[in-house]
């Protein structure tokens, strides 16, 4: 990646807007209370997540870590859905409903176990979004300071899976930035039922001090196939067509037409760990030769089942084919955040 200095451009200008991006990530993370449908099987099991879908066969539930569970209704005792955040209403088998009074608990044939009393959610209900934070620093013959926070979301439905995500990074050393920028990204697929193809649609902006560019845009569509689906192991890869735009510092403000194929893995390991693994290759089509690679790992560890805390720890770099000078074409970073799912 071609590095500058920021004092060329100035540099309170870029800061202050990697600033109010991450002030915006955190209002919005902070915004989203938790919320839950409940549901209380024949066993006296608790169940906590949200309600998607109920028939005579069976009720769906979208569950922060299991996913999205189809349950037989005859092993269903009672629902306790709180869609407009008063009493909830708790319906039976039977189809028998009755508002909740504060302090009843809903009957069942088997003694339920505590459950956790749910929140409303006042922004992403139905989401499964997450909130994450990594500082480290020391202090001796020199001072170093590494901020990282993050906010993802994503949701599914049998036509529509939406992915967004959000991180701002900064770093100091000896009182001097050394790192100072932020990205928004925004991924829209649309499945096709009873098919494993889908469409899909994806669009990004980074803003970063530390690069030849003040902003790019970037975004790209095409097609898409599901290779598994399965409840512990997702893999797809996907392929289109788009571009990208960098303003501001040395940038041409050109539109750069690009290429995109890349794939995604998500793994289940356990009930406690996850690794995920994504990477796009993205050739430019106006100059052959000339490419852009990303690539993110991420492995998760639960540490809190209750509270939904887990230790993440990931990397992620980006190759580019052309760069100028002594610049490196590797820009790689590396992180260990606290994340907290809601």
């Amino acid at each position: 990646m071609m590095s500058r200095n920021p004092d060329q451009y100035g540099n309170g200008w870029p800061r202050m807007k990697t600033f109010g991006l991450a002030v915006a990530v955190i209002v919005v993370s902070a915004c989203a209370v938790a919320v839950a449908d409940q549901i209380t099987l024949k066993t006296g099991d608790v169940l906590i997540g949200e309600v998607t879908e109920r028939s005579d066969d069976h009720v769906r539930l979208e569950h922060p870590v299991l996913g999205s569970l189809a349950i037989p209704a005859e092993q269903v005792a009672s629902v306790a859905v709180d869609a407009t955040g008063q009493a909830p209403v708790v319906e039976s088998p039977a189809g028998q409903v009755e508002a909740a009074q504060v302090g009843d608990k809903a009957e069942s044939s088997a003694k339920p176990q505590a459950a956790r009393t749910p929140k409303r959610r006042l922004l992403f209900a139905g989401w499964d979004a997450s909130l994450e934070i990594g500082i480290n620093g020391s202090q001796g013959n020199s001072e170093t300071l590494n901020a990282r926070v993050a906010f993802n979301a994503a949701k599914e439905d049998d036509l529509h899976r939406w992915k967004i995500a959000a991180s701002y990074h900064t770093a100091t050393s000896g009182g001097d930035a050394t790192r100072n920028e932020s990205m928004a990204g925004l991924t829209k697929d649309w499945l096709l039922p009873g098919s494993l193809w889908f469409y899909f649609a994806a669009g990004r902006i980074d803003i970063d001090e530390f690069e030849s560019w003040d902003f790019r845009l970037s975004g790209t569509g095409g097609i898409g196939l599901e290779l598994v689906n399965r409840g512990d192991l997702e893999a797809r890869v996907r392929a289109g067509l788009g571009g990208r735009a960098e303003f501001g510092g040395d940038a041409d403000d050109k539109i750069k037409p690009e290429a995109s194929l890349g794939g995604e893995l998500v793994w289940q390991i356990n009930d406690r760990q996850q690794l995920s693994i994504s990477s796009t290759v993205y050739p430019e089509l106006a100059e052959l030769g000339e490419l852009r690679i990303t690539l993110a790992v991420d492995w998760q560890l639960k540490i809190d089942q209750a509270d939904d805390i887990s230790l993440k720890v990931g990397l992620k770099n980006e190759y580019e084919s052309g760069t100028e000078g002594d610049a490196e074409h590797n820009d790689l970073k590396y992180y260990l955040m606290l994340l907290h799912g809601f």
